[in-house]
Formats: C-alpha cells, structure tokens, sequence
C-alpha cells in the first residue's frame, strides 16, 4: 500500500513538472502550438498542412483517458457562442508523429458568425461530443476568400511635413493623398461686402425707438404702483372713531367749571347742632 501511494505520487510529481514546462499544444506543429491564441491567420480554400508530433501515454492518459486513436475535427472557438463542427479525418494514431492536409472550406455563414476555430482531436464518436474528453489545438483565424492574411484590417495615418495628409489601407494597398489648394480663393466685392441696406437700417432705428418707449413705460408704472403702495392712507371723513368701530367707548373727563358754583338763593341758613360742642 506504500509502495503504491509512493509511486503515485512520484507520477504526479512528474508530471507537473512536465507541465510546469509543456503544454498539449506545444505538440502542435501547424499550427503553431508555441504562438498564443489567434495570433495565427488562414484564408477559406487555403491550403493547411496540419502536422503534430505524437503525444506520449501521459498526455493522453490525461487528455483521452489512456486512448491513443482519435478523430480529427474542426469545430468553433467558443462552441457555446456559435455551433460549428467539421470531421477531418479519423481513427488517427496520435501517439506518433502525424500531419493531414486540409482545404480549408468553411461555410460563409458561419464564417459571418464567427472567424476563430480551433483543431481536436476525441475519442471516436459517431457525432461531436462538446463535452467530451478532447486535445486539442491554439486557436486560430480563418477569413473569407480573397482577404488579406498578413496585415487584414490595417489603417495608419501618416502625416508629412509639408502639411499633406495621407491614409493607406494595406487590406486593399489604396492610398489616399490630400493636398492643401495652392491658388487663393478670390472673394468678390459682392460676398465681402457687410454693409446694412437703408430698409435694415431704418427697420433698426425704429425697433430702437419702439423698444425705448415701451421701457419708459413699465418703468413709469412700476414706480408709481410702488409710489402707491408707501402713501399714507388718505383721511377717513363721516366716519366714526375706530374705538366706535373696535365696540369700546370713549372716556370723557368731567370739565372743570368755569365760575364758583353758588348757593341756590331758596336755602336758609343751617344752625348747628347744640350738642356740638365747641372747643
């Protein structure tokens, strides 16, 4: 039991460290297994000599469960995005060093759908399998017939020093070249004239006048609607106090007389009491 996890464990070891420095793809030859994803361009009718070296039971004991024969199919990068698959050839020995030759004649609708395809190789199955065990290939770009491979889709801008302007599309080798008008534009005495007719001028003077005469105006009604409303209230006339109108009543002092107020002439004198005594 020890031999065996130990001698699993050395497997393991071994082949991490083949992974650490090679990948399923490095094994690809056409195409180029070393280049990065999509950095590689064909063109529909073109002729690709796919070729491999063979991959070892490690890797197809990882890739394929252990099997060494399987089918070489074209199928879409992203298989989820957009369905395509083409079987290439099968019952391949892939163990060993192998290559096949393909004219590449992908439909022009799924090339409208999607221009990044990639190269499997499955255990043989009657359909292709999406989900099934796979090694297989770095992507890569296939564009219609008749485009430009090697700089498809390329603009640059140039400008000169002598003010000229020039925009080359290499997918087509078109130049286009704009140069500034040598001879100066002659402007008539028609167009540079700025000068107002007398009609404008006229229509101007009398819009002027207009227009002051109608700000006079609300000037003049404002400071009197303002003049109005800070006046005193003018004198109330016939009406009566506002204690009157508040229902409280006035208070009048009682006025002093003006002469001794005299005896009435039909008194007769008061004799004083005889029990008052005097002191």
């Amino acid at each position: 039991m020890i031999s065996f996890l130990f001698s699993t464990i050395l497997v393991i070891a071994s082949f991490e460290r083949l992974v650490a420095t090679k990948t399923a793809q490095n094994y690809w030859t056409v195409p180029n297994g070393n280049q990065p994803d999509f950095s590689q361009t064909f063109s529909n009718g073109e002729t690709l000599p796919i070729a491999w070296n063979g991959w070892d039971s490690e890797w197809t004991g990882y890739f394929l469960d252990g099997a060494t024969v399987a089918n070489l199919w074209v199928t879409s990068y992203n298989y989820q995005a957009y369905q395509y698959t083409q079987e290439l050839s099968k019952d391949v020995n892939i163990s060993l060093d192998g290559s096949y030759t393909w004219t590449i004649n992908v439909s022009a609708t799924s090339l409208a759908n999607t221009a990044e395809y990639v190269l499997r190789f499955m255990r043989p199955y009657d359909t292709y399998n999406s989900t099934g065990l796979q090694l297989s290939s770095r992507g890569f770009i296939i564009l219609p017939a008749g485009s430009s491979t090697t700089s498809s889709s390329t603009m640059s801008l140039t400008t000169t020093t002598s003010s000229q302007t020039t925009m080359a599309v290499s997918s087509t080798s078109t130049s286009i070249l704009t140069t500034p008008t040598s001879s100066p534009t002659t402007i008539t005495s028609a167009s540079a004239s700025t000068g107002l007719s007398v009609g404008a001028k006229a229509g101007i003077g009398i819009g002027s006048a207009v227009g002051g005469v109608a700000l006079l105006g609300i000037l003049g009604l404002a400071f009197r609607r303002r003049y109005t409303q800070k006046a005193p209230p003018p004198p109330q006339t016939g009406r009566l106090p506002d204690y009157y109108n508040n229902g409280m009543q006035p208070i009048f002092n009682d006025p002093k007389p003006m002469y001794p107020q005299e005896l009435p002439a039909y008194s007769e004198p008061v004799e004083l009491d005889s029990r008052v005594r005097s002191r």
